[in-house]
């Protein structure tokens, strides 16, 4: 499958979207298909861009951070971290996350000064939003970039009745 350059499809990572979503969803319903992997597009991922001077009023470290959202979730890598020129990857479970949902993780509970609980969140201390993931391979077609897949079929059993 190409990015054509007359096509609706204004980048690599929709297209690839849509081969995810889409067409591969489609062809993994058929029958006789046993597995579908495809290369090239984009991944979309969660970013948290941390606010340093936010962490430094709260009184919050990055490692207090990772470790309330490790808490929140983990196993499976779901974004990136970003504080200043430093990464962390961000992993969760088989929760998935959005920007939406992210920004309500709890990093802190605490009292004001009334004893009222007060939640610090992750919107408090950051900037969160989905972008698409730096592609770490390319796949190319005639010198466009490309997505291709492959569809591997089941093995078949045969049984015979004597």
């Amino acid at each position: 499958m190409v990015k054509l350059p007359k096509s609706k499809v204004e980048d690599l990572g929709t297209l690839g979207d849509f081969v995810e979503f889409e067409v591969i969803e489609k062809l993994s319903r058929i029958e006789g298909v046993s597995e579908i992997t495809f290369r090239g597009g984009q991944k979309k991922e969660l970013r948290v861009a941390l606010n340093t001077q936010k962490l430094a009023e709260f009184s919050i470290a990055v490692p207090g951070v990772l470790e309330a959202l490790r808490a929140s979730s983990a196993q499976v890598t779901a974004g990136e971290i970003i504080e200043g020129k430093r990464s962390y990857s961000l992993r969760a479970e088989a929760i998935s996350y959005t920007a939406e949902t992210a920004k309500n993780i709890i990093l802190r509970s605490e009292l004001d000064k009334e004893g009222r609980l007060v939640n610090i969140k992750l919107e408090d201390v950051a900037k969160i939003f989905m972008s698409y993931k730096k592609p770490t391979s390319f796949r190319r077609m005639n010198g466009q970039d490309a997505i291709t897949f492959a569809v591997i079929r089941a093995k078949f059993k045969c049984s015979r009745n004597y």
